[in-house]
């Protein structure tokens, strides 16, 4: 069961590692939201050198819908309870099928931004224990 679960964390865990961004362009982020990197800003736009929307420090205001999909995020909220009350029953009766599937549906929501292909891997991982026996 230890090895399963080893197995588990390395699959999961690396690509995180493998495809992680750069720290420049963190700290790039990080010092454009300072007061100071907000002031540089604002000077630029000022003085006439920056224009709205492009790569000069501003970003153009995002659409009330942009990036966010209320549909998959409240079904990634769904399949993370119903995924923790799998892992932990799968843990006390050490039913392996409840176990990999709860952490399955845990981290759907990571992976599938997509609503409806969140909606059918999270159905799919919610019926296996019940019909295949590991």
């Amino acid at each position: 069961m230890k090895r399963i679960l080893i197995c588990l964390t390395v699959l999961f865990l690396c690509p995180y590692l493998l495809f992680a961004g750069k720290d420049d362009d963190m700290f790039d982020k990080a010092n454009e939201l300072t007061y100071e990197g907000q002031m540089k800003t604002a000077r630029k736009l000022l003085e006439g050198e920056a224009v709205p929307g492009t790569d000069a420090g501003v970003v153009s205001r995002p659409s009330a819908d942009e990036g966010w999909d209320g549909t998959a995020m409240f079904l990634g909220m769904i399949w993370g309870a119903l995924g923790t009350g799998y892992f932990i029953y799968g843990k006390k009766t050490a039913r392996a099928g409840f176990l990999i599937c709860g952490i399955g549906l845990v981290l759907i929501p990571m992976f599938v931004s997509s609503a409806l292909y969140n909606a059918i891997i999270g159905i799919a991982l919610s019926a296996i224990p019940f019909k295949v026996e590991i």
